[in-house]
């Protein structure tokens, strides 16, 4: 199968290589138009209701949907298939939380990613991206980050983390101090 743009979703697909595609920012179409093609209808109503400093709550990850052709044109590029699991990453005031699709806190679950927000010192910010295991050879492995998945005891968490670390790979930067991004 291949992924395509959701109406109500992202504009993304997956091809037959199991590479995302992106729909090209260069579309000629309004921001407007552009910002509700390839955007959540829940995100961008959320965010076009805020202040300008308040910081988006309750997002999903941008999710492609299933499709049998490639779309036709130059107004596609291509991202790497992570075999993860799409989540939020919202830093706000030194404080990383990470969000599975349906808006759960995992981040007890993945304490590795501790480290995220003294790399952004003072930066409030929510990514959309994937937590991915990595195998022995640097390839991305779905099998292994099943080892992390729901787990709670914290001790099973940490023996895991020693053996299995999980990395987010963010895609994209949907909102920065105070400023969303969907439109840019």
């Amino acid at each position: 199968t291949v992924d395509f743009p959701d109406p109500e979703g992202p504009a993304r697909q997956v091809a037959p290589s199991g590479r995302r595609a992106l729909r090209s920012r260069s579309t000629g179409l309004p921001a407007r138009e552009r910002l509700t093609r390839s955007s959540s209808k829940s995100i961008v109503a959320i965010i076009e209701g805020m202040a300008a400093d308040e910081m988006p709550r309750n997002l999903e990850p941008m999710l492609a949907t299933a499709a049998t052709a490639l779309p036709g044109g130059d107004g596609w590029a291509y991202e790497v298939k992570w075999d993860g699991v799409r989540a939020l990453a919202n830093l706000a005031a030194e404080e990383l939380r990470i969000a599975a699709r349906r808006g759960e806190d995992v981040s007890g679950r993945y304490p590795e990613l501790a480290a995220i927000p003294a790399a952004l010192p003072g930066r409030e910010l929510i990514l959309d991206g994937e937590l991915v295991a990595f195998d022995e050879d640097g390839n991305p492995s779905f099998g292994l980050l099943q080892r992390r998945m729901g787990l709670t005891n914290m001790g099973r968490i940490r023996q895991r983390v020693a053996d299995t670390p999980v990395t987010y790979v963010a895609f994209d930067l949907l909102w920065l101090d105070g400023r969303s991004l969907l439109a840019d």
